[in-house]
Order: structure tokens, then sequence, then C-alpha cells
């Protein structure tokens, strides 16, 4: 499951806007990954790369669907700025289409 989607286009159950919110967990090795660790019994570095792969397949899934849309937490600091990017991308996305 992705944290956003909207449909649009001819298959609205499979063509839309992914969008996903990013935290540190999906950029670096961090206490989330211990915990993940400790309840799954892996390692930190399992589950960091673990994070990666599922992103990795997602990031994929939705470009070839549709429009993926990556809120990075580290650079976007508040709503207003992450309502902001994804509306300009739903408009250069939206007049492409016509």
């Amino acid at each position: 499951p992705y944290d956003i989607y909207i449909p649009y286009g001819k298959n609205p159950d499979l063509s839309g806007f992914y969008i996903e919110i990013h935290s540190d967990q999906h950029y670096r090795l961090c206490t989330w990954h211990k915990r993940q660790a400790k309840k799954n019994n892996t390692t930190s570095e399992e589950e960091f790369e673990y994070q990666k792969h599922q992103d990795r397949l997602k990031r994929r899934f939705a470009r070839k669907n549709g429009t993926y849309i990556e809120i990075d937490l580290r650079k976007i600091k508040t709503t207003e700025e992450a309502v902001e990017y994804i509306e300009n991308i739903l408009e250069q996305t939206l007049s492409k289409l016509g």
C-alpha cells in the first residue's frame, strides 16, 4: 500500500498518483530499524535493506502505472510545503495529459 493514492486515467484502479511520505528510516539506518529488528528477530541492517527493497518495488510499480511522488521529510518540513509540492506535480502531469 501507498501512503496516498489518487486515481485517474482510463484504469483508475491501477493508474493514478502514488504518493509516499518518507522520513529517516527510508534513507538511513536509524532507531526505527532497531525496533523492527527486535520485533522480527533480525538485524537493523537487514531491516534497512528490506525497507530499501520495498521502496524500490513500490517506486517501480508506481512509475510503470502512474505518477510517483515522494515527499522527502528531510527537505519538505511543513504540510503546506508538501501540499504545494504535490499540487505542482499534479498540475504538470495533468497538463501533459491534455
